[in-house]
C-alpha cells in the first residue's frame, strides 16, 4: 500500500542536492513529520552502494528539468526499476510513458504521487515497467555492445573526414558535421523510444 512507502535518497559520488525538503514554489512542505521519519538522506554514497539502493528500491524516481540523461537513470534501467521521471527533453530520449516508465509533468506533485502509489500498489506493472527498462538500456545504452563501438566509429568517420590534413589541406567543417549528422542518424534511437517534439 502507498502509504507505507520510505523513500531513501542519495547523493552518490557528485555534488548535487537529492531533495529540496523546505519549501516547494513558495509553499510550505506539506509532509507531516511523521512522513518525514520514513524519509533517509543518505548523502553521498560510493557506486556500490548506490547500485545495491537501486536493487532494493521498488520505484526509482528520477526527476530532472532539461539537463543532461543522468548515468544514474541508465544505471536504474539496467538493474530493471520501475521508474516515475520528469517528462522533459532529455528523459524521453530514453524512457516510453507506460512502456519503459511513466513520465509526470515535472511541476505536478499529483501526478508524481499518483503514478508511484499506482505502481507501488500493482508490483506487476511496476516488474513489466522495468523489465521495458532493461531491455531498453541494453539495446541502446550498454557500454560494450551499443555506446563504445558506437564511439569508435564516429572517431574512425571523423578521422578519415580529416584525412586531407595530411595532404596539406586542412580539414573541412562542413565534413566534420556530415560525419556528425550520420552518426546521429545511424545510431537513434527507434521511433517507438522517441516522443514527437
Amino acid at each position: 500500500m502507498c502509504s507505507s512507502l520510505a523513500v531513501m535518497m542519495s547523493a552518490t559520488a557528485s555534488n548535487q542536492t537529492p531533495l529540496n525538503t523546505g519549501q516547494s514554489h513558495g509553499a510550505p512542505s506539506a509532509i507531516a513529520e511523521a512522513d518525514w521519519n520514513r524519509v533517509h538522506f543518505l548523502g553521498r554514497i560510493p557506486y556500490q552502494q548506490f547500485m545495491a539502493l537501486l536493487q532494493l528500491s521498488t520505484v526509482h524516481i528520477y526527476l530532472t528539468y532539461p539537463f543532461v540523461l543522468s548515468w544514474r537513470l541508465l544505471e536504474a534501467m539496467s538493474i530493471g526499476c520501475a521508474i516515475v521521471a520528469s517528462d522533459t527533453a532529455p528523459v524521453r530520449d530514453a524512457i516510453e510513458d507506460g512502456r519503459s516508465g511513466r513520465l509526470v509533468d515535472f511541476f505536478n506533485r499529483q501526478a508524481l504521487s499518483s503514478s508511484i502509489c499506482e505502481l507501488l500498489d500493482d508490483p506487476y506493472a511496476g516488474a513489466c515497467l522495468g523489465q521495458a527498462a532493461r531491455e531498453l538500456a541494453i539495446a541502446h545504452y550498454d557500454l560494450q555492445s551499443q555506446c563504445l563501438p558506437g564511439q569508435l566509429v564516429w572517431v574512425q568517420q571523423l578521422a578519415q573526414a580529416s584525412e586531407g590534413s595530411l595532404h596539406g589541406r586542412a580539414p573541412s567543417r562542413l565534413n566534420c558535421r556530415v560525419v556528425i549528422k550520420r552518426f546521429h542518424a545511424h545510431h537513434r534511437p527507434p521511433a517507438a523510444a522517441r516522443r514527437p517534439r
